[in-house]
This record gives C-alpha cells, structure tokens and sequence, in this order.
C-alpha cells in the first residue's frame, strides 16, 4: 500500500471520529448507531471499512497482527500520522517534510534492522539543517551521495563477511551432525545410494531430481527441472559441483549454504544468508555431449 493509501486509511479513520461524533467507544461503532449521517459520513466511513478489510487481508500472511495489542498499536499509528498533517494543514511545506520524514525513516530502519546497527537521529537533522540553513555554500550533493554510499558499501561488504563467516560455522555444525564428507569449503556430501557408470562432464546433458530444504525440514518448493546441461549459463556453480559428484543412478545428500546457492538473491527468496540448506539430488540418466543430437545440444537447459 502506498503513502497516499495509508494516508487515506488515517483520513478516513480521523473523518469516523471526527464527522460522526467522535469516537466514543475504543471498539468502535457500526454506522447504523449513527443518527442521520450525511451522505458524505456514509461514504468516508465504508471507505474505512474497505481500508480496515485490507488490514485484516494482509494479516492472514502474519496473524501477529491479528492480536488486539497490534490492532491498537496500528489505531495509534494512524491517529499520529492525522495528527502530523492536521497541524500543518495550512502549510504546504511542512506536510511535504512530514511525508518525506515518514519515507527517511522507514528506510533508515530498513537498514537498521538489515545490517543490524542502529544511527544517530540527531546527527542527520544537524546535517539537514547545515544544508538548508546554508544553501549558498551547498549547491552541490554529489560529493555527499558519493560519501555515503561509500561508506554503506563498507557496511554492507563488512555485513556479508560476517554473514558468510557464519554460515561456514553453521554449515561445519551440520555437516558434522549429517556425518557428511568435505568437498569444498561450502560443499559437504553422501552418497545415500549408489549408482554406476561414469561422472559427467561440462557438456553433458543430465536428467535429474533435485529437492531443496532447511535443517528443520522445511521444503523450499523451488521449480522441479528435469533437465540440465552441465556448466551451461543457466545452472548454479554449486550444482555443477553437486552434479559432477554423483554418477548416473546414484542420489547423494548434500549440504551447503543459502549464500552459496543464491547471493545475494537469498534475502529475496526469503533465506538468511548464513543459513544451510539441505539438497538431495539424483541423476537419472546422462546423454553425453558427443551422444546428443544437434537439436538437444542447442537447446537452452532450465536454469538450476
């Protein structure tokens, strides 16, 4: 929902309390306990309606916000914001700082909880305040920007070290635990059946079955690919790793790391990247390169 969305969620929250005789009750009131509202009162208080179902809808992916002390919290939340732009209803400008403000500090604690350090409110306001107290020798934000984002690389880059320090501890704790063999420093493995016939190379097109999991069983349901062509474009280094140590036939139980898979990405697809993940794979046939016919080699493989 964006900022103008919210906004109307407290517009029309403060319109119930306001235009219809205040709110008199902290549970609020069906419309019909209303004498005669106007066709305006109407139509602002079922807009609230449609805004509080939106709430509700969006708590179903987190039922925390279904609990009373969340409700109230956000009730609150919506009667600050009112009460912020009501004050500077007459002025333009102080609405605009107090929208810019809201979007600061949602992405200061964005960062804050990210990268887990907490800033200095008061330095940025005396920085702010240098700036436009002292336009005539700030004319130019270039050199500032390049010093932050300088600076939030040096955050960030320290951030993904110790994430990635951890996810070595974590993965070296459950690989111990799993009685996995070492085959690099973010790939332990056993083979928990075993099949016969030669590894494959690059090149080669392999059909397989892939399941990927966390240490607490958790199915990841990550697309099932069927076919994959060894060091193509497409397939992950770890799996090329994965793949070339199994023999067709055979499955092997493998465990690595969520930065190991994805990246950067593993934030995105909802992953710690310093947790482990569990990967059962299993080849079940290989066409080698030399095997395949000009079609099947140029054709694209799934990305794994």
């Amino acid at each position: 929902m964006n900022f103008f969305s919210r906004w109307m969620l407290a517009a029309s929250a403060f319109a119930i309390c306001a235009g219809l005789s205040g709110c008199g009750s902290d549970k609020g009131k069906p419309l019909s306990d209303y004498r005669n509202p106007s066709t305006l009162d109407s139509m602002i208080y079922y807009y609230g309606q449609v805004q509080g179902y939106d709430y509700l809808k969006r708590a179903q992916n987190d039922t925390s916000m279904l609990t009373e002390e969340q409700r109230r919290l956000y009730l609150d939340g919506v009667r600050a914001g009112i009460e912020a732009l009501r004050e500077g209803a007459k002025n333009e400008i102080y609405n605009q700082g107090v929208r810019r403000g809201a979007r600061i500090a949602m992405k200061v604690m964005e960062i804050e909880r990210e990268y887990n350090v907490t800033f200095n409110d008061d330095f940025f306001m005396e920085s702010l305040t240098y700036v436009l107290m002292n336009p005539k020798i700030h004319n130019n934000g270039i050199a500032a920007q390049k010093s932050f984002y300088n600076l939030y690389d040096g955050i960030r880059n320290k951030h993904r070290s110790d994430m990635r320090k951890k996810a070595m501890r974590n993965l070296t704790e459950e690989a111990r635990d799993l009685k996995l063999s070492k085959i690099d420093s973010n790939l332990y493995y056993r083979i928990i059946h075993k099949g016969s016939g030669e590894y494959p190379h690059p090149g080669d097109a392999l059909y397989v079955a892939v399941d990927f999991e966390k240490t607490d069983g958790t199915n990841l349901g990550m697309p099932a690919t069927e076919r994959v062509i060894v060091g193509a474009p497409g397939v992950m280094p770890i799996m090329n790793h994965i793949f070339t140590s199994l023999t067709k036939g055979s499955t092997g139980i493998f465990a690595t790391t969520a930065d190991a898979v994805f990246g950067a990405r593993a934030e995105i697809s909802g992953l710690d990247s310093d947790e482990v993940l569990i990967i059962t794979a299993k080849i079940n046939d290989i066409i080698h390169r030399d095997e395949q016919s000009v079609e099947e080699s140029e054709t694209d493989a799934p990305s794994l």
